[in-house]
């Protein structure tokens, strides 16, 4: 039964990264007979966790999948105090606001709130799935706040995909990027994800004073990088942060004194 549910599990992780795969797909990638893939697709199936397309014959993941993960999301301290800062910052910046961590050496996207400005500009993501690491602010933020023996660990181990001609590919000039974002304080993406929209992003401390989330605000490029609009929502971005941090850390420390409290 466990070996089951590890297999379960695995099958599950690998669809959210390929998208989508058929049977034949999933029994030779996990070297199981098509018979056991199929049992395996039918439980994920019933749970909700998949689904079959009936044209093409493949399996993907299904809205229970994501309601799970938000669900798990929803349970995470930090998002427990991020919703009343990033909707000041969507208020004050006119700008999508985003909150993303790093986690399993992945950034995931934990939160966004769009603003009704950019009602009509693409998502490139959604809560729940993995940003890239070289051409997002947000995720080159966290990167750049990591020694770098391991950000140069993490990229030689990604994919690093050229979604437009602004990515940058070179890991070189990445680590040489990262060391102008540490400077500034805060990394910038210039239609690097997707072409005509920009994101700058900070980073969030966790309670040990490490750098493992980014705040981001995202929009049109020239409603960010314009000269003088830049400076100003960079300034709000900022203090955005700094509330973020602390409020998350307080809420961190007052967990763990009720719950030293409640086992006394």
């Amino acid at each position: 039964m466990l070996k089951s549910l590890d297999r379960g599990l695995s099958i599950a992780k690998y669809l959210a990264v390929k998208k989508s795969a058929s049977i034949t797909e999933i029994a030779e990638k996990f070297n199981i007979d098509k018979s056991t893939a199929s049992r395996i697709l039918a439980v994920l199936k019933k749970q909700d966790i998949v689904y079959k397309n009936n044209q093409n014959m493949k399996y993907s993941l299904s809205i229970g999948a994501l309601l799970f993960s938000f669900r798990l999301m929803s349970a995470h301290a930090i998002i427990n105090v991020a919703q009343s800062v990033l909707q000041d910052l969507t208020a004050q910046t006119h700008e999508t606001a985003h909150l993303c961590s790093l986690y399993n050496d992945q950034i995931y996207l934990l939160s966004l709130l769009k603003s009704p400005q950019n009602k009509y500009m693409p998502d490139s993501c959604l809560p729940g799935q993995v940003e890239p690491f070289h051409c997002s602010a947000v995720g080159k933020v966290i990167l750049a706040n990591m020694l770098p023996s391991d950000a140069r660990l993490l990229l030689e181990r990604s994919e690093l995909t050229g979604y437009t001609e602004n990515t940058i590919v070179n890991i070189e000039e990445l680590m040489e990027q990262f060391a102008v974002i540490r400077r500034n304080g805060y990394a910038l993406d210039e239609g690097e994800y997707a072409k005509g929209i920009c994101c700058v992003a900070v980073p969030v401390y966790n309670e040990y004073g490490d750098p493992t989330f980014s705040l981001g605000i995202t929009g049109y490029q020239r409603n960010i990088t314009s000269k003088d609009l830049f400076e100003d929502k960079l300034l709000k971005l900022r203090s955005a942060a700094r509330k973020l941090t602390k409020e998350y850390v307080t809420y961190i420390h007052s967990e763990r004194e009720s719950s030293v409290n409640g086992t006394d």
